[in-house]
């Protein structure tokens, strides 16, 4: 949030052929926290995710972090044998 307020447009990071401005994250992990605590979340929850390492990720973890909660991350190449 202070990042974006003082930033705003800047490129906050860049994946592929996208780019993240600060205002825009912020927006972003907004959306994710609110939708975490609309579903239930409690503070300090655990969550387990699983994905594959890319832009988004930092969405769900920054997310996560404003609704008080806790990712835990799963990784994506485990399977059955």
């Amino acid at each position: 949030r202070r990042e974006a307020a003082r930033r705003g447009e800047a490129i906050a990071f860049a994946f592929e052929e996208r780019t993240t401005s600060f205002a825009h994250l912020d927006r972003l992990t907004s959306r994710v926290a609110n939708a975490l605590i609309a579903e239930g979340v409690c503070d300090q929850a655990r969550f387990a995710y699983l994905c594959r390492n890319t832009d988004r990720v930092f969405e769900l973890l920054y997310g996560a972090h404003k609704a008080g909660v806790v990712p835990v991350g799963v990784n994506w190449r485990l399977s059955a044998e």
